[in-house]
Formats: C-alpha cells, sequence, structure tokens
C-alpha cells in the first residue's frame, strides 16, 4: 500500500487532466472507427477508383497506378467537373488503397477537428479541458449536418470534414494572430498552400473565411504584410479556381436558385437546435454587461476577445447560408461549415460563462452538468439507431461485394438491393446506389459498380437472401428501450 501512496505521489501533477483526456480520445476513436468500420463504398467511391473521364465508366478506361495517372485525373476533374482540387486529390489518393487504411485516417482527422474547435477557445494544447473536448465531440456528432454523407462516405469526407481541416487552420491563424518566430520561406510556403486549400474547399465556405481573415487583418492595423496579407491572396486564389471550374457539376444538377423559404426551412431543421442554444447564452452574457456596463465595454475593444470571435462566426454562418440562394440544390451537407461555426460559437460563449460567475454563481455548473447530461441521452440513442442502420447496411453490401467477387468476368452479377438506409449517419441514405431495372449499365451506380469489380452487368434484386454479417455490431450488446426512440435525433 506504500508503495503504491509512493507512485501516485510520484505522478505529475495534471495527470488525472491528461487520463481525461487520453479517456475521452481512445472512447471517440473507439466509437467512431466503429462506425465507419461498418461504412462500404459508395456513390462516387467506386468511380474515383479509376482516372477521371467524365460522369460515366468507359470501356478503356484503366485505375490509377501512379502519380502521373493522379495528375492527369485531377486535371480532368477539374477542368470537366469542378475545382475542388483539394478534396479530390485527397480521395482519389485514398481510394486506390483499402479501406481500412481510411478508416483509421478518417478517425485520426474527427480527432483533429475537436481539437481545432478547442483552439478558438484558448490557444495552447495544453490548455485542452476534458469538459470542452467531450462536449465538442458530443455536438459534433448529433449537430454536424448529412453526417453519412459527410462524414461516413469516404468521398464525402474529404468534401466536409476534411476540407473543414483547412479552413479552420486558416481561421486559426488569424484568431491569435499567430507570427512564426523566425520567419522563413518554407513556413511562409506551408502557410500559403494551407489557405490556398482552405479557399478551395467548399463554394459557400471559400468567400466567408476569406471575409473573416481580411476582417481580423484590418482590425490589427500592426499586423505587416506578410504571412497573414499573403495568406489572404493564397485563400482567395483557391477559392476564385474553386468557383470558376464548376461547370461540369451546375450542368448536371436540377433546380432552380433564390429558393429562400427552402433555405430557412433547411436552417431551421438543421441548425435551430444550435441557434436556440446560442441565444441561450447570449441572453446570459448579455444581462451580465448590463449590470457591469465597463466589463462589457472592455471585452469589445479588443479584436481577439471571445466576443468578437463569436460574432465573426455568426456572422460568417449566416452568409454561408445566405450563399446558398445562387445554389441550384441544396443538400443538407452544405449546412456543414455554417453548423461547425455555430458549434464552435457556443463553446466559445460557454467558455466564458465562468467569467459571468460573480453575477451568476448557480448558473454556471448547473448548465454545464445539465447539457453534457441532455447531449449524452441524446448521443446514446442517435449511437445506436446508427450503429444498427449502418451494420444492416454492411450486411447487404458485403453481401454484393461477395456474390459480385464470385461471378465470371463476362457473366452478370445479380445483387440484393440495399434496404433500411433512412438514417442521416448512412453513406446510403437517399444517395445514387444500386437500382433494380433490366438494363443495369444504363444505370450509374450499378455501371460503376460493375467496372470496379470488373463484371458484366450488376443486377439489383428485391428478392436476393442476405449472408450473415462478418463485422462486430455494438448496438446488439447495448441496453436500449423503445421510448429511447423520442431522442433520436434524424
Amino acid at each position: 500500500m506504500s508503495s503504491l501512496n509512493g507512485f501516485i505521489k510520484k505522478l505529475p501533477a495534471r495527470f488525472p487532466h491528461y487520463l481525461a483526456l487520453g479517456s475521452i480520445f481512445l472512447l471517440t476513436a473507439l466509437l467512431f472507427f466503429h462506425l465507419n468500420d461498418l461504412s462500404g463504398y459508395a456513390s462516387d467511391d467506386f468511380l474515383y477508383h479509376f482516372m477521371f473521364r467524365g460522369e460515366w465508366p468507359h470501356v478503356d478506361q484503366h485505375q490509377i497506378n501512379n502519380f502521373f495517372d493522379l495528375f492527369i485525373s485531377i486535371y480532368n476533374h477539374t477542368t470537366i467537373w469542378n475545382g475542388r482540387i483539394v478534396a479530390h486529390t485527397l480521395a482519389q489518393t485514398f481510394l486506390q488503397f483499402p479501406k481500412p487504411l481510411f478508416n483509421g485516417a478518417n478517425t485520426l482527422m474527427f480527432l483533429i477537428i475537436g481539437v481545432q474547435i478547442n483552439l478558438f477557445l484558448k490557444p495552447q494544447l495544453k490548455d485542452l479541458h476534458p469538459f470542452n473536448l467531450s462536449l465538442t465531440y458530443l455536438l459534433m456528432f448529433l449537430f454536424l449536418p448529412d453526417y453519412g454523407h459527410s462524414i461516413m462516405w469516404e468521398t464525402g469526407s474529404f468534401n466536409y470534414l476534411w476540407a473543414s481541416f483547412f479552413y479552420l487552420n486558416f481561421l486559426l491563424l488569424f484568431r491569435w494572430h499567430y507570427q512564426p518566430r523566425r520567419p522563413s520561406l518554407p513556413i511562409t510556403l506551408i502557410i500559403l498552400f494551407l489557405s490556398f486549400c482552405a479557399g478551395n474547399t467548399n463554394e459557400n465556405i471559400g468567400p466567408v473565411v476569406i471575409i473573416i481573415g481580411y476582417l481580423y487583418y484590418r482590425s490589427n492595423q500592426a499586423l505587416p504584410l506578410s504571412q497573414h496579407f499573403w495568406g489572404l491572396i493564397s485563400c482567395l486564389m483557391g477559392s476564385i479556381t474553386l468557383i470558376t471550374h464548376n461547370n461540369g457539376e451546375k450542368m448536371a444538377q436540377n433546380g432552380g436558385i433564390f429558393n429562400i423559404s427552402g433555405i430557412i426551412a433547411s436552417t431551421w431543421r438543421l441548425s435551430g437546435a444550435l441557434i436556440c442554444l446560442i441565444f441561450i447564452l447570449i441572453i446570459i452574457i448579455t444581462s451580465a454587461m448590463l449590470q457591469n456596463p465597463k466589463w462589457g465595454k472592455n471585452q469589445w475593444r479588443n479584436i481577439y476577445s471571445p466576443w468578437w470571435t463569436a460574432l465573426l462566426l455568426i456572422l460568417g454562418s449566416v452568409v454561408s447560408i445566405g450563399a446558398l440562394v445562387l445554389s441550384p440544390q441544396l443538400p443538407d451537407r452544405t449546412w456543414f461549415g455554417s453548423n461547425l461555426f455555430l458549434i464552435i460559437t457556443f463553446l466559445v460563449l460557454l467558455n466564458e460563462l465562468p467569467q459571468l460567475g460573480y453575477y451568476y454563481p448557480e448558473i454556471h455548473q448547473q448548465f454545464r452538468i445539465s447539457l453534457l447530461a441532455v447531449l449524452l441521452l441524446f448521443s446514446y440513442s442517435t449511437y445506436y439507431l446508427a450503429n444498427r442502420t449502418l451494420a444492416h447496411n454492411y450486411q447487404a453490401f458485403n453481401t454484393e461485394v461477395e456474390i459480385i467477387k464470385q461471378t465470371p468476368p463476362k457473366l452478370s452479377a445479380k445483387v440484393p438491393i440495399m434496404i433500411d438506409t433512412e438514417n442521416k449517419y448512412s453513406p446510403y441514405f437517399r444517395t445514387a446506389f444500386l437500382e433494380g431495372g433490366n438494363d443495369p449499365n444504363h444505370k450509374w451506380a450499378n455501371a460503376w459498380m460493375a467496372k470496379y469489380y470488373g463484371v458484366k452487368a450488376v443486377f439489383a434484386r428485391s428478392d436476393q437472401a442476405l449472408l450473415p454479417n462478418p463485422k462486430f455490431c455494438l448496438y446488439k450488446y447495448l441496453p436500449w428501450a423503445a421510448w429511447m426512440n423520442y431522442f433520436n435525433l434524424q
């Protein structure tokens, strides 16, 4: 017993803090990786295995074998389809490797994005707080829109989750007025590269991060014409490249622009809960400012204060949503960047509640604990249902793959149709996948799956039996009750 006490005394004072952080990272990684492991290929994942030559497969189209093939494929994609160079370079690179590599990398990226969000609260990694970090991952899981397409689907993840890595880095550069201790050409080139990538992420996010960065830049007259200025220029170039190379995708989209009623309805459906949470915090903070005007005035004098950060991120969220009036289609995933900004805004404001402790001594702890408990309850229900849906999806996908692999190259394969996809955490949720019919090579997803696996055609049938699911499925071991359906966030 004395030796154990001696060992405990030798531990660093912050050991419990690091242990809590490590536990959060580990638990989040395991749960997130499990969802990735139950997600098969979908939609464009088959297409981007090959050198891009258009929307439909060609007889002589071959897979990407080297960096030159990759360069030609990205060039074709940029000139024919759209200008998301960064996302599709990553997608076409990873799709040349087995899926487990992406599952691990995607899990790591999810953890990194959570850390980046927390760096908007405090600028150093040593200041990561276990409560804020756990709250961040819960908010990301519950409120990032179209989760299956923007995070679980391999191609979609590069366009949304991975893209956010670049524009959050860009914003952090301005948020904390980062200046390298020893300016050098390599550091400048890295900043210029990351800034270009930030502008080249999404059509409604690239311009927004330029606006926020410019407002930070103009508000600080002490900033020289160095990394920050040239970073803005590089980000602008990335955004221009993206916007001016969108002809192919634009022609394939159906719908009209200026769908204001649709944008308002989708914003409330996808962002309403976050907006309400932020509104509650604004009321609390405004009340404190009214009680102590001098304290509130001091907060607004500093462009790097949390209040300015929250205001700029809210502005960015509003502008990114407003830009959708020019979009002929409004898929839920186009709210990804907006909701990410709102999550950061909420955490920034929540992190300032301790400053109000003098005025509201009971509110701070009660609000934080209650919020965490509610989010955990919602997350449990949502994860259970998401895990169950993905398990059913993978059972069907694995059956399709096994049947196709046993089919000779010159013959056609008959596989089961994917069912039970009505869950936003599924990559097959309302997306292009195998369709039934007697002419499968005229159906986009069927044609690409046949091309990918090297068979004549892939027929989808509703009467095909499913093989047993070879994957471990966590939901089978989680306690469940019917009343938990009321807490399912679909």
